[in-house]
């Protein structure tokens, strides 16, 4: 199983879990964890005995949604 640095992606029996792994910052969503969610979900869809897809985050939140420190290095680069 492939190794992120954001998410945790783990598969037992058909069904796959991803943990979004950020606690520290409450799970908010930065451009690595957004690029390896979609790494991860895109190796799921090929993955003939996928089932289920489980989406969870580390405690102590789900997610907060977008990690708004990123927004400003996305800035500098427009």
């Amino acid at each position: 199983m492939k190794e992120y640095s954001t998410i945790i992606l783990s598969k037992s029996e058909g069904v796959y879990t991803i943990t979004l792994n950020r606690p520290k910052r409450f799970n908010a969503i930065n451009g690595e964890m957004s690029n390896e969610l979609l790494d991860a979900m895109e190796n799921i869809s090929r993955d003939d005995e996928a089932r289920v897809l489980i989406l969870t985050g580390a405690a102590p939140a789900f997610c907060t949604g977008a990690d708004i420190t990123w927004f400003t290095s996305v800035k500098e680069l427009i």
